[in-house]
Formats: C-alpha cells, sequence, structure tokens
C-alpha cells in the first residue's frame, strides 16, 4: 500500500465538501493544526456538512500540535476498522485538542485496530461513540470518551484516563459496557467510581 509522510504549518489533509478515506496507507501526519480535516460547514449555505473520515486496514501516526484534532469531520461520521492509529494533540486543558472528533457518529472496529490517544480531550462523537473491537487507549487531560447521544462498548479492550474530568460520559444518552474482558471492565469501573468519589 500506499506510504506517505505529510507536514504543515496548518493542516496535513483537508477537504472543503468531501470526505475523507484513508484505505492499506502507513500514513504520517505532522502538523501544527488538524491533522485530517473534512470540513464541518458550509459559510455560503449556512448549513452543516455531512462529512466523514474513515479509517481501515492501515497504519496512521498523526501528531498535531496546536490544533483542534488530530481528525475532525462533520455528521458523516468517522470510522476505524482494523487501523493501527496513533494520535498526539496539544494536552492544555483550555485550548487543547482531540483526538478523534466527530459531529457524528464514531465506530472504533477490528480485532486489528490498535488506537493509542494522547490528548487534552480524548474521542468525541456528536452522535454515539460505539466501541465494537480491538484495543483503544486513551489519555485524556480532560474527558477521555465522550458521545453526546451514549457510548456502546461491545467488545475489545478499553483503557481510558482522564486526568482531570470523568473518564467515560454518556452526555444525553446511556452508557452501556457489555462483552469486555473483565479486567478491561474493572478498568473502566474504577475510573468511574474514583470519579465519583471525588465529587
Amino acid at each position: 500500500g500506499l506510504i506517505a509522510e505529510l507536514s504543515s504549518e496548518w493542516t496535513g489533509v483537508y477537504t472543503e465538501k468531501g470526505n475523507i478515506m484513508a484505505e492499506s496507507v502507513n500514513l504520517t501526519v505532522t502538523v501544527d493544526g488538524i491533522g485530517l480535516f473534512a470540513q464541518t460547514y458550509d459559510e455560503v449555505a449556512d448549513e452543516g456538512i455531512p462529512s466523514s473520515v474513515t479509517l481501515k486496514d492501515s497504519a496512521i501516526t498523526i501528531t498535531s500540535n496546536y490544533g483542534d484534532a488530530a481528525i475532525f469531520c462533520g455528521t458523516g461520521g468517522l470510522v476505524v476498522e482494523n487501523t493501527v492509529l496513533k494520535t498526539k494533540a496539544d494536552k492544555d486543558e483550555e485550548m487543547g485538542g482531540y483526538s478523534l472528533y466527530s459531529e457524528g457518529d464514531v465506530v472504533i472496529r477490528g480485532e486489528q485496530t490498535e488506537i493509542t490517544a494522547d490528548d487534552a480531550f480524548g474521542i468525541e462523537s456528536g452522535g454515539t461513540l460505539y466501541i465494537e473491537g480491538g484495543v483503544v487507549s486513551v489519555l485524556s487531560t480532560d474527558v477521555a470518551l465522550l458521545g453526546w447521544d451514549g457510548v456502546s462498548i461491545t467488545g475489545g479492550t478499553v483503557t481510558a484516563t482522564a486526568e482531570n474530568n470523568s473518564a467515560i460520559i454518556g452526555r444525553n444518552g446511556a452508557v452501556s459496557i457489555t462483552g469486555m474482558t473483565l479486567a478491561a471492565v474493572t478498568a473502566v469501573i474504577i475510573s468511574l467510581l474514583l470519579y465519583l468519589l471525588e465529587k
């Protein structure tokens, strides 16, 4: 597959009104802004853009020094499938960035998926955050995993660490955790209990 290295003082890959698809690639992105950015808003039409990002069967490393996110897209959603993804974003709690941000659903699946995220605001979905398989490790200054319409974890191994806030938040929906290994479930429960005790 394709091997590529991208660097920029702003965005690594940008699409104004389309989607981003990376399949069978070995990609390294180092930027000051957003690594992969599928525009979410049309200023002329004054309406949202249902843009999406799909990463499949790939090995991708993204470093966003000062941007809003390593990966950012609209309501079309974000899918990570059988991909090894490493992200690093600004960890400042006021001005830092997300590893993955979508105004739609975020879906993480596939036995070969490995996500290692180091950031301020973790993985956020404007819809539902689905983790169906793989190994997901998130170390965030603020929230590690957030789904505005809920969080559904049905497989894989998840380590969610939030230094100053909740490890997992379902803002307007339920947090459902099933089908994980006991160790992974225990780790999640401990992080939630620690948060509750601090309050």
